[in-house]
């Protein structure tokens, strides 16, 4: 059963030199354990909204975003594929909202990156687990 709308992650990205090898780990939909596992096959989340600050002063940085169907291996494997958001400029002090109404499942996971530092990202939504 959801637990309602929450926030299901929040941090600072970190900077990436390279869109395909350096994007961070931001959310992921967990696995069903206890009494809940025997009677749910598969977790869900959707994600409502994600938000990205940039709250710095300095150049208008760049941010990634993609989602990935199986995000927990080691190591993970990036493609062009999973992008949902690519090379997005945000300028000095800018938030942008991306109201993308994401479903995932168990161990689909988000990560993001940010080409300068002074940023953040939110992710907004609900879990049935």
């Amino acid at each position: 059963m959801a637990d309602g709308f929450k926030i299901l992650a929040a941090k600072e990205l970190s900077v990436s030199t390279t869109a395909n090898t350096s994007d961070s780990f931001v959310y992921r939909v967990s696995r069903p354990s206890g009494q809940r596992h025997g009677t749910r096959i598969r977790s869900q989340a959707i994600i409502s909204s994600i938000v990205v600050c940039h709250h710095g002063s300095g150049q208008n940085p760049t941010v990634t975003l993609r989602v990935v169907q199986d995000g927990f291996t080691t190591p993970v494997a990036f493609d062009d594929s999973q992008y949902v958001i690519y090379l997005d400029t945000l300028t000095t002090n800018q938030t942008k909202v991306y109201s993308l109404g994401i479903g995932l499942t168990a161990d689909n996971a988000i990560y993001a990156s940010s080409s300068l530092v002074d940023v953040n990202i939110h992710i907004f939504g609900t879990e049935a687990i």
